[in-house]
């Protein structure tokens, strides 16, 4: 039996709990409101040691974090084995989307990321000359971030907590309830490095909604950072003070555009379906990053049904390297409720198409309307005579839309890629990339630092 911890809170005494799930022994804290605040106390004592670290060094320590997650380790790999049995995705995709998230995080990502969005990193270490004020400028982080943390991706929870550190503000945050074990195994790699920083994060973790909890962790923080579907975020906001600062990260879409230009011949078009085939598999759908639905322009060489025929066998090739996940009850009935009214349409209708070998469920769909589909390589494709006729079709799922993969010439694309973002698009992409963003992208449009800190300017002239 494997005992993992799935929190970390600096100077926590209280009692705690175990859950068995599979070979893994999960440590859980059983707390009050009052030990919530006592941790944030200790947390807000550590800041000044917070302080003294320069955002190089802090860059530093974070890259060699990353660099040891993407090694394989016996570490490593009890912990995906661990994850996998919490969350139905398989060791595979557990640690392939480890190594992607980790290896967007390297000293010089982390330090691009923070140039883009605040012109200089070194702006949280003193003040810094700036052109355009012609004097000198500087930032400061809050005294204190929050947060309630996501698990659709394993690995994610990282990313808030390297945020609020690389600012200088302490962090403390509710896990999510049905991953709680990358957090805690994160910070304990960093305290290898760097054991002070350890006692500036704090991860909670009770089971379902607990107002009282919620509310002391919200309370010392100025800041919070919050992930989950609408109600949940919508719930959590009307229990947070008006003079708090949140930042959202609510559900979102993908999905993929492909022009004509890219359906030249098989060769090209299975080279595209491979590329789809992993922004599908890498999460199993989970992420926001994903896509859900294809656009497939008519005219080219290679049809949609052909297409169609060309991803479901890149994603039978890809279960034996990425193996999908294991589904609970609810879901598997799902699928099979969507798979027979598929079947049912497409004895209604010749160009109504159900491809559903393996894992893989297409569904070749001549109603161009756009919805979510289940998260479980699922994903409707949907021949247009042109993919300008898409954009009316989306302007109305605008917020929702994130990550917009496109296949097409390069005059398409920019004219394709100026509605999408005047919609609400966030990132545009090549198929293939769509799931593995970069630290430097404005996540769901938001500057993510510059979203932490407040400015002081310098006008002595």
């Amino acid at each position: 039996m494997t005992l993992l911890k799935g929190f970390h809170l600096p100077g926590y005494t209280g009692a705690t709990t175990r859950r068995i799930v599979g070979d893994t022994e999960i440590l859980l804290p059983v707390l009050t409101p009052d030990d919530i605040k006592q941790v944030a106390d200790h947390l807000g004592r550590g800041r000044e040691r917070l302080l003294q670290y320069s955002t190089d060094d802090l860059a530093d320590i974070f890259g060699q974090v990353a660099e040891f997650w993407q090694e394989e380790s016996a570490i490593k790999s009890e912990l995906c084995r661990s994850i996998s049995a919490l969350t139905g995705l398989s060791h595979q995709v557990v640690s392939h989307s480890i190594d992607i998230e980790q290896g967007n995080s390297s000293r010089a990502d982390i330090l691009a990321a923070m140039d883009r969005d605040l012109g200089s990193h070194k702006v949280l270490d003193g003040f810094v000359y700036n052109e355009h004020l012609g004097d000198r400028t500087r930032c400061f982080g809050p005294s204190m971030v929050g947060g309630i943390l996501t698990a659709n991706v394993p690995g994610l929870s990282y990313l808030p907590m390297v945020r609020s550190l690389m600012v200088k503000a302490p962090f403390i945050a509710k896990l999510a309830s049905n991953e709680p074990l990358f957090g805690p195994a994160w910070v304990q790699a960093v305290e290898r490095i760097e054991p002070d920083l350890g006692q500036c994060i704090g991860l909670c973790q009770w089971q379902g909604s607990n107002p009282a909890l919620a509310e002391a962790l919200f309370s010392p923080c100025d800041t919070i950072i919050l992930y989950g579907s609408e109600q949940t975020i919508h719930s959590l906001r009307s229990r947070i003070p008006r003079d708090k600062k949140i930042i959202e990260h609510g559900h979102k879409i993908g999905l993929v555009l492909i022009g004509q230009a890219a359906l030249t011949d098989e060769v090209q078009a299975r080279e595209l379906a491979q590329r789809v085939a992993m922004d599908i598999a890498v999460f199993d759908q989970r992420a926001c990053i994903a896509p859900q639905m294809a656009y497939v322009e008519q005219g080219g060489s290679i049809d949609a049904p052909a297409f169609c025929g060309l991803l479901e066998d890149e994603l039978l090739q890809l279960e034996t390297i990425l193996p999908p996940s294991a589904m609970s009850v609810d879901t598997g009935a799902s699928l099979a409720m969507e798979r027979n009214c598929a079947r049912f349409k497409a004895a209604q209708d010749r160009n109504y198409l159900l491809f559903e070998r393996g894992s893989a469920t297409l569904i070749l769909d001549p109603d161009p309307g756009f919805h979510s589909v289940l998260p479980t390589r699922f994903l409707r494709v949907c021949p247009v005579a042109s993919l300008h006729e898409v954009l009316p079709i989306l302007a109305p799922f605008g917020s929702y839309l994130q990550n917009v993969g496109i296949e097409t010439d390069e005059q398409t694309r920019y004219a394709l890629a100026e509605q999408l973002g005047r919609f609400g698009v966030s990132r545009i992409t090549r198929p293939g990339l769509m799931h593995k963003p970069s630290m430097r992208w404005k996540h769901d449009g938001l500057s993510s630092f510059s979203e932490l800190v407040r400015w002081v300017d310098m006008e002595m002239e």
